[in-house]
């Protein structure tokens, strides 16, 4: 930090493993900030559960973690509303992919009744938007 200005890398993927247990893999998503040290005592950030905490600052406010639930035959309500959730979630990224081609298929009919195909490819790029 020669000029005393922060320089902040984007977010990217790093794969993690472990050598002694090549079956268990993760990725994390990691951005790096360096910073002078009279910045960085201006930014407040906390750690464990406080993490999401919305009292820090912007650049360091974390999702709530999304974890699974174990099943309780004394409680079940959070493995129910895990299982809600889950669910949801899932079927959000099943109808964008499976609706994904959908702006496209007229361009289908023009190739069958051999219509100005450049009114299919915008139309499709119009459903997309």
């Amino acid at each position: 930090l020669k000029n005393n200005k922060p320089i902040l890398k984007k977010k990217q993927w790093v794969n993690l493993g472990h050598p002694d247990y090549p079956e268990v893999e993760a990725r994390a998503q990691i951005a790096m900030e360096f910073l002078p040290e009279e910045e960085a005592k201006k930014k407040k950030c906390f750690y464990g559960k406080q993490g999401w905490d919305l009292g820090q600052h912007p650049d360091y406010q974390l999702p709530r973690p999304f974890r699974p639930a174990q099943f309780s035959i004394f409680n079940p309500v959070p493995f129910v509303n895990y299982q809600i959730a889950n669910a949801v979630q899932g079927l959000s990224w099943t109808l964008s992919t499976f609706l994904l081609p959908f702006p496209f298929l007229p361009m289908l009919f023009q190739f069958l009744w051999n219509t100005p195909w450049w009114w299919y490819f915008m139309a499709g790029v119009a459903g997309l938007l």
